[in-house]
């Protein structure tokens, strides 16, 4: 089935604009897969360095207070250690749904062992020195430090390896960057290509049959009335060609009527202006009795213009040679006196009758 002109453009069209929406949502795609690394990176790798930080501090925190606490035994001072306490608690609890692997919660869960061993060593510190008991502080000074060594460096290792992490993802999102450029690139030329491939052989197939009409016509112009158009799309253009050539058939016809008129009225002019001609010339020439000037001058007249109309006539016949193409032309210049006297002697009765 062929398709009309209006389809082609709107299938070309359909054609161009898949192209389109295929590139614009790989780079959709690609968007979406670059902002879900980033959000990781955020919401994962920068927060976990963050938490490290803070457990960090709060930890400190809670060592320099009981520290002070030791020697001043300011009740205000265990109090600032109890919130430093609860701040790392809090931190901890928050911190520990972002361990992505199982490694990473093990490591959370000995932090947490080790910082309830530091809160328990720190308990019954407390209770020595609240029941001014005599106990081995360097023991307990020694555990602590143990216990708060090993959480920071777990700390420690969680940072860094969050930091590796964001480093890795970050290096992967520059090569996957690398690679959707190309790839976004190669589909923008493929789609570049593919709808300029697509606009010309529709444009092609809509022009070239429209210049092929604009040939014809011109040979049309120049009296060539053959119908041989033959175009097959679009079902327009070939419904036009059948017009062209129903056109020339009759063109065609037309010509020949008229050849065949002007071949038949010039065998039925000259036959009678060749009679008069003859008739007219006997006159002259005294056979049907004498005859003064006056007459002689009128039909010597007479005579001419005969003359003059079978003229005409072999004339009219010329120009059917010529358009039939069989008429060989030799221009050469003439003197225009004749011509001139021919006129004044032609319209000499006119002006005799005025």
């Amino acid at each position: 089935m062929r398709l009309t002109i209006f389809p082609r453009l709107v299938l070309g069209y359909l054609l161009i604009l898949i192209l389109l929406l295929g590139t614009t949502t790989y780079a959709i795609f690609q968007l979406h897969r670059f902002d879900t690394v980033t959000r990781s990176i955020l919401d994962n790798d920068n927060r976990m360095i963050d938490y490290e930080k803070k457990l960090s501090d709060a930890l400190l925190s809670q060592m320099r207070y009981e520290r002070k606490y030791t020697i001043v035994r300011d009740p205000a001072l265990y109090d600032q250690f109890l919130l430093s306490s609860d701040d790392f608690r809090q931190y901890l609890d928050q911190v520990r749904p972002l361990a992505e692997l199982p490694s990473q919660k093990e490591g959370w869960s000995r932090i947490e062992a080790d910082h309830d061993r530091y809160q328990a060593l720190i308990a019954e510190e407390m209770k020595y020195l609240q029941a001014k008991q005599p106990y081995d502080a360097g023991r307990y000074k020694q555990a602590k430090e143990k216990a708060v060594d090993r959480i920071l460096d777990e700390l420690k290792i969680f940072a860094a390896a969050a930091q590796n992490n964001s480093s890795a993802k970050l290096k992967k999102l520059a090569e996957a960057g690398a690679d959707a450029r190309i790839v976004a690139m190669s589909m923008g030329v493929v789609a570049l290509l593919g709808g300029v491939m697509i606009s010309l052989l529709i444009t092609r197939s809509i022009t070239r049959p429209i210049s092929t009409l604009i040939h014809k016509t011109r040979e049309i112009a120049n009296w060539v009335f053959k119908g041989d158009l033959h175009l097959s799309s679009p079902p327009e253009i070939k419904e036009l060609s059948q017009a062209f050539n129903s056109m020339c058939e009759r063109l065609r016809a037309v010509d020949r009527m008229k050849s065949d008129f002007l071949s038949t009225m010039s065998h039925e002019l000259r036959t009678p202006l060749t009679s008069i001609k003859e008739g007219t010339s006997l006159l002259l020439e005294g056979i049907g009795g004498e005859i003064n000037e006056k007459q002689k001058r009128i039909l010597d007249i007479i005579s001419r213009e005969s003359q003059r109309l079978i003229d005409l006539v072999n004339s009219t016949l010329d120009l059917a040679k010529m358009e039939a193409g069989m008429m060989v032309f030799d221009f050469k210049p003439v003197a225009m006196l004749p011509l001139i006297h021919q006129a004044v002697v032609e319209i000499q009765p006119y002006a005799m009758v005025k």
